[in-house]
């Protein structure tokens, strides 16, 4: 799902008004949505073009920081959490031409804040808030995904138990190997991804 501002999009796109799932029409919208290309862009939830600027932001001034401070927040070597690039499992393997910060948010009992940057020194407090608000508006979509295929509303919530809810900051550095994705073709594991692209320099003119 590619979490958006309430502005404009096109409309090839499938787009889904978080506000109006309490309305059969949406539910119905959501539904076939899901059953076809399984993913959308989502208005009405709430966060400002301004607050996903400064969540974006946020990301760009960690992946500007000098390399010696974003080791401070590697990953040990055969674990994914924390800052580093792909995990290196096969000699043959395909790998993404990106580095990550890779975080677990919720449950709170198991961050592991020694990966936290302490710089940007607002890090902590921004990707609190940015993570709860996502939390709460997946409880609300889950809810409705159960009531779109005539559910107890919380049969989704009851399976996934206190959710887990881990964020992961890309950063695609410039590459002229046309053998390396800057992501390449897989699957999620996670129940459901929230996509925050920032804009393109094309779309900030």
């Amino acid at each position: 799902m590619a979490c958006e501002a309430d502005v404009d999009v096109p409309v090839t796109f499938p787009v889904i008004d978080i506000s109006l799932l309490s309305s059969e029409d949406e539910l119905q919208k959501l539904s076939s949505i899901l059953s076809s290309c399984g993913c959308f862009q989502a208005v009405g939830h709430g966060m400002s073009v301004g607050y996903l600027d400064k969540v974006c932001e946020l990301a760009k001034q960690f992946f500007a920081l000098p390399n010696e401070e974003k080791q401070k927040c590697s990953r040990a070597l055969n674990e994914v959490e924390g800052y580093g690039s792909d995990l290196v499992v096969s000699e043959n393997q395909i790998r993404d031409c990106c580095y990550r910060l890779f975080l677990r948010v919720f449950p709170e009992d198991q961050r592991r804040l020694n990966l936290w940057p302490e710089n940007p020194s607002d890090f902590f407090e921004i990707l609190h808030e940015y993570a709860l608000k996502v939390k709460l508006m997946m409880n609300h979509l889950s809810k409705a995904m159960a009531r779109s295929l005539k559910l107890e509303e919380n049969s989704f919530l009851n399976q996934f138990g206190d959710r887990l809810v881990q964020v992961r900051l890309n950063f695609y550095p410039p590459s002229t190997r046309t053998e390396v994705f800057g992501v390449k073709p897989h699957s999620d594991r996670s129940g459901i991804t929230v996509l925050l692209q920032e804009k393109s320099k094309a779309a900030r003119s």
